[in-house]
């Protein structure tokens, strides 16, 4: 076997990126440069650097990335745009006028197109996501149905309800309010497909904390957590979500068709008379 030269490998990768790397020109101290680097969609990234001043240089994706993912369906909502800020502060360029960019000095060019470049990449990440944002947009679907057919008649739902906290503004998925046993319950889909199943736990219960400080109406909603795909979450994750909820279904991937019943079933409960808000951590995910 013959032996392994590393110099011979950094020689032949110089070569490679070498040859990948194109550039073309324009007027007015413009440059296009095509990067060896792959968006998800299977596009070679390019980046434009534009010469300001002397030792000035705005280094941007000419908004490519944002047209390519409106052109292929995805809309932004405000978690893809919280998606989105935290990939360009972790590459340390800005985001402006549909522009992924960087303003550099001639001797931070080099790094300032690497950046630009990554940072497109990573951010059509969100055409992965668009399946899974599908079969959430179904399981709502399936609550509101269930709840549709549940509803007694002195009962009001209501969908994506903003709600005050201390600190910030929450989105609840549904609140139901049932006027004869003078109740309300709030029903929320907890998705962890864009992060760690601790992280959304930790929201969720950081959410009725927060909101809880701000009016104590809120300690006498009782609270029903939907998870899907609960293979993907860790005991932790759970631990938190019993701590928090009064009620939670929790499903594989192929139990969902039996989440409209569960549904039905837990918000009579936790909407019926006698029941108290109070009382956490004192259920089995179903």
């Amino acid at each position: 076997m013959r032996p392994l030269d590393c110099s011979d490998i950094k020689t032949s990768m110089a070569k490679y990126l070498e040859d990948q790397l194109l550039l073309s020109k324009r007027a007015n101290h413009t440059c296009v440069l095509t990067l060896p680097i792959k968006t998800f969609d299977g596009r070679w990234v390019s980046v434009i650097v534009e010469q300001k001043f002397d030792d000035s240089f705005l280094v941007h994706d000419g908004g490519k990335t944002d047209s390519e993912l409106f052109s292929q369906g995805v809309k932004m909502n405000a978690a893809d745009e919280e998606t989105h800020a935290a990939i360009a502060a972790k590459y340390e360029v800005s985001i402006g006028d549909r522009l992924i960019q960087k303003v550099c000095h001639r001797a931070e060019l080099n790094e300032g197109i690497m950046a630009v470049g990554q940072c497109a990449a990573m951010m059509t990440s969100q055409l992965l996501w668009s399946p899974i944002e599908i079969e959430i947009d179904r399981i709502y679907r399936d609550v509101s149905a269930a709840l549709t057919l549940w509803k007694p008649p002195d009962t009001r739902i209501t969908e994506k309800v903003i709600l005050d906290g201390t600190k910030e503004q929450h989105t609840v998925g549904f609140v139901v309010a049932r006027k004869s046993a003078r109740s309300t319950a709030a029903i929320d889909v907890l998705s962890s497909s864009r992060g760690h199943a601790l992280e959304k736990a930790r929201k969720y219960d950081y959410t009725w904390m927060d909101m809880e400080r701000k009016s104590e109406e809120y300690r006498d909603w009782a609270r029903l957590a939907i998870i899907p795909s609960v293979e993907g979450w860790t005991s932790k994750a759970l631990e938190i979500i019993r701590n928090s909820a009064n009620d939670a279904i929790a499903l594989n991937s192929d139990e969902e068709g039996s989440l409209g019943g569960l549904v039905s079933e837990s918000i009579e409960k936790l909407t019926g008379p006698g029941f108290s808000p109070g009382n956490r951590a004192a259920f089995s995910l179903h």
